[in-house]
């Protein structure tokens, strides 16, 4: 019988001077122990030197098998230092790499989102290192499919801006991996000489049936700062669980979405986003959506 397993990710740019900071992933949990970083190098990477390799994240699902997020840079390569992998490794006390999936192409994407061109830059001998982190996290979905979910976020310092993406896959066997659902611009925050001006950020629910997820709901916090004024709007996306992958069913008023949202249960996302949340108004007895 085929193993099937889907894959939500959440990710990030190809970066030149890519650096990772001491986040600890998703928010809540422990960071990779220095001890562990160094048993994924030696498993995952061939470079010679530590700071060619960035374990991002690892977790584990019901049958043991573990998945890590990592970064590998490319000594000498300034148009393409660094990118990022999702690897499947076996359970046995002698650990083996099952697979290696390259999402760096979802990489690029972001990078385009919270880098902007036309800005001025800071010379390139004084720039700071952008940051990449991620977090992972397993879910099972129906028909027996075990579920990934992989957070990804990117901050580059120059722009001032940071920003996250999430893109849902599913692995039809041990090496397939197939994307069923992009979510792009989950989180984005700018700022101007220390100032914030825009800030975006989103909460991503799983709604399960006899334990098995269903229904992903994407419900996205918008803030526009204007002065001493702030301008605040919400959206949100239905995707339901069809054949072997999420298909957008629509979008809920406010007094919907409350009562869908009841049980449901919020991914943990990457710690170092930084989160915006505030009061949905509900719609009073009588009162036309808008």
């Amino acid at each position: 019988m085929s193993r099937y397993l889907t894959v939500v990710v959440l990710a990030l740019c190809t970066v030149p001077f890519c650096v990772t900071r001491a986040y600890a992933g998703c928010k809540g949990s422990t960071a990779i122990t220095d001890t562990r970083a160094l048993q994924l190098r030696a498993l995952l990477s061939d470079a010679p030197s530590v700071s060619t390799f960035h374990a991002l994240s690892e977790t584990t699902d019901s049958t043991g098998w573990k998945f890590v997020l990592y970064l590998s840079e490319n000594a000498g390569d300034r148009t393409n230092a660094g990118s990022v992998y999702l690897a499947g490794v076996t359970s046995d006390n002698a650990e083996k790499v099952v697979f290696t999936y390259d999402v760096s192409r979802y990489l690029e994407q972001l990078e385009s989102q919270v880098t902007k061109p036309s800005e001025s830059r800071v010379p390139k001998a004084l720039q700071q290192g952008q940051t990449l982190d991620g977090c992972l996290n397993t879910l099972q979905l129906p028909g027996g499919v075990q579920g990934l979910h992989l957070s990804l976020f990117l901050e580059d310092p120059q722009s001032g801006t940071s920003g996250a993406t999430d893109t849902l896959f599913t692995i039809q066997a041990p090496t397939s991996l197939q994307p069923v659902l992009e979510l792009e611009g989950t989180s984005l925050v700018r700022t101007r000489a220390s100032r914030k001006v825009a800030h975006q950020d989103s909460t991503i629910w799983l709604r399960q049936t006899s334990g098995d997820v269903t229904e992903v709901i994407w419900e996205q916090f918008n803030r526009t700062f204007m002065g001493i004024m702030t301008a605040d709007y919400s959206l949100n996306a239905v995707y339901k669980w069809e054949g072997n992958s999420f298909h957008k069913v629509g979008t809920l008023q406010p007094n919907q979405l409350a009562d869908h949202l009841k049980g449901a249960l919020a991914l943990k996302r990457c710690g170092a986003i930084i989160p915006l949340r505030f009061e949905v108004e509900k719609l009073r007895p009588n009162q036309p959506a808008p």
